[in-house]
This record gives structure tokens, sequence and C-alpha cells, in this order.
């Protein structure tokens, strides 16, 4: 999880959750829920996680602190809990209010929440957003458009070596907001005159002369290629396979 600014957590609803909090107002554990014999899968997702009784005095001093709000965790018990301290780009610890306000030093920037919810960035799997920001010399607005809505990582499901070049630059003179994943393409959803789709001139292609970028601590990464095998409309690109006839209807709007 990657903290947004102070701007994305405006957009940040409380609704997202489906049942109740009791506010927590100290650092004491919460008491336990009764035993039940319903299957564990049928009770609420989320618990409170138990305040610790101390932070580690040689804990480092936060950059920022985000407190009274309900922090989703998404650690492997979905923890909730009131605060959070972030130290540059990592996390040091999700606690109770007084426990996280304990790594406050003399330059933290301290949030109120107000109540309202924080929770990790999403995650958009499939999208154009930022390869038509650079292409259009727009690429800090592309990125602030998704960072409004709270997307911290994109997935560009296409990629040349323009593109992919020129996000490394970015990612390296540090003006890239967002995570991004890569995809380029192996070939275009143009038909040649067999009507099989193109493969990418080798001269535009990147994955040709490089290897797969699978570091987890970069910005920009490249997992995998981008492979059209069937059409993507119009007649120029071929019809999508389908399971049934493709209707007449649909054909004639081509």
């Amino acid at each position: 999880m990657r903290p947004k600014n102070h701007e994305t957590l405006a957009l940040l609803i409380t609704s997202i959750l489906v049942f109740s909090l009791v506010a927590l107002t100290s650092c004491t554990t919460p008491t336990p829920e009764e035993p039940t014999s319903e299957p564990s899968r049928e009770r609420a997702q989320y618990e409170i996680k138990p305040c610790s009784p101390t932070i580690p005095l040689e804990t480092k001093r936060a950059d920022v602190i985000f407190h009274n709000g309900t922090i989703i965790t998404m650690d492997t018990n979905f923890y909730l809990t009131q605060a959070i301290a972030i130290k540059g780009e990592r996390i040091l610890a999700t606690d109770c209010d007084e426990c996280i306000l304990s790594l406050k030093g003399d330059e933290t920037k301290v949030i109120d929440l107000a109540g309202k919810t924080l929770m990790p960035g999403f995650f958009d799997g499939h999208t154009h957003i930022i390869a038509s920001g650079l292409h259009k010399k727009k690429l800090d607005k592309a990125q602030g458009t998704a960072l409004s809505y709270g997307f911290t990582s994109v997935t560009e499901m296409e990629g040349d070596r323009y593109l992919i070049g020129n996000l490394m630059l970015i990612e390296e003179a540090g003006q890239l907001r967002l995570r991004v994943n890569v995809f380029p393409n192996y070939n275009t959803a143009e038909l040649d005159e067999n009507r099989r789709p193109q493969v990418l001139n080798p001269v535009d292609a990147w994955y040709t002369e490089n290897d797969p970028i699978l570091d987890s601590e970069r910005m920009v990464r490249v997992p995998g290629v981008k492979v059209f095998t069937d059409g993507a409309g119009l007649p120029r690109r071929g019809y999508p396979a389908l399971s049934f006839p493709y209707p007449e209807t649909a054909k004639s709007q081509y």
C-alpha cells in the first residue's frame, strides 16, 4: 500500500464498509468476540487489530501520519486499525491512534481523517491512460487523473520502444507518481493480406532486445507481452472469435 496525497483522501468514502465500527478511544485491546459455531467465512471479513502495547523506541519518526479514521490494512488477517505512519514511501506501522501518534516528530505532517476510511490504492488491470498522456505530452495530467480516483498502479496493455524508453527516463527522473506495468505488443490488431494479425515491426518492438523487468521495487515493470489472437472489431481488424455465430446485425454496424 502506498499513501496518496491529501486531495485523494477526499474521494475515499466510509460507505465501503458493510458494518458499523465501534470507535477506539485508547490503546487497549478490544474485547474478543464471543465464540461462534458459524464457519469463519460466514462472519465479518474484517476485524479490529489489537493495539500494540508499545512502539519500539528505535522506530524512525514518521514523515506523515493519518489518524482518527479506519485503515484497511489488507494484511493476511484483513485487520482494521485507526492510524498509519509513513516514512518516505514505506509504512512504518499501522495501529491505534495513541500508538501511531507516538511516532510524531517535529516535522511530521499529521492528517486527521475525521472518521473517513483509508485503503490501499486501486489497481487497473487494463488501461491506456499513461500511453495516451505521454503521446499527448500531458503525462502529469494523466497521472493526476488516475491518482484522483485512487489508482496507484496501472497496467498499460500496449507499448513500444518509445513508450517504455520514455517511461524509464521519467522514472529515473523521479517524476513517475504511480506504478506502471507495461505489456509491449507482440503483434498489432491489424490483419495482413491473409487476415492474420501482423507481427510488430522489430524496430518498434521492445521485448525483442530486452529482458522482462520484474523488480517489484521499480515504478516501471515489463512483466509480459500483449498478443492478439483474434479480431478486435471492424473488417480490417477481423471479428472477435465467439462460441456462437456472429450476429448479422452486429456485422452491419462495422
